[in-house]
């Protein structure tokens, strides 16, 4: 399975068992290689200047490379949550993230499977 198949898996599984969660969960857009694949696929494989021109529009309206694919705010508590497909592993980006959100209270979770991810709001909830 791929990184975007098993995000998009974990959203619609959460969106759909839990639907009194939908306006606190939701995804963040700090994955740059998933923002480049996503140009790729609408240009035909041509991203060359428009790369430039989109992603310095989304760092203008405050993209944040290593940020967790997804956040869900529940009961007074913040969690953040990043799909890992082995081998890939946390960037430096992200384990900066995590270390600095941990620190002011928020819990940060990967899961490299739908089941993990359900298993891990389970326990939230």
């Amino acid at each position: 399975m791929k990184h975007d198949k098993l995000h998009s898996s974990a959203h619609i599984w959460l969106w759909n068992s839990h639907p009194e969660l939908r306006l606190l969960f939701h995804t963040n857009f700090g994955d740059i290689k998933s923002i480049e694949a996503l140009i790729r696929r609408l240009t035909g494989g041509k991203i060359g200047s428009i790369r430039h021109i989109i992603l310095s529009t989304l760092k203008g309206l405050g993209l944040v490379k290593g940020t967790f694919d997804h956040e869900l705010l529940y009961q007074g508590q913040l969690y953040y949550f990043d799909a890992k497909i082995p081998p890939d592993m946390l960037s430096k980006e992200q384990k900066e993230f995590k270390k600095i959100n941990e620190a002011h209270g928020a819990k940060c979770f990967t899961y490299t499977n739908l089941e993990g991810f359900q298993a891990i709001i389970n326990d939230i909830l």
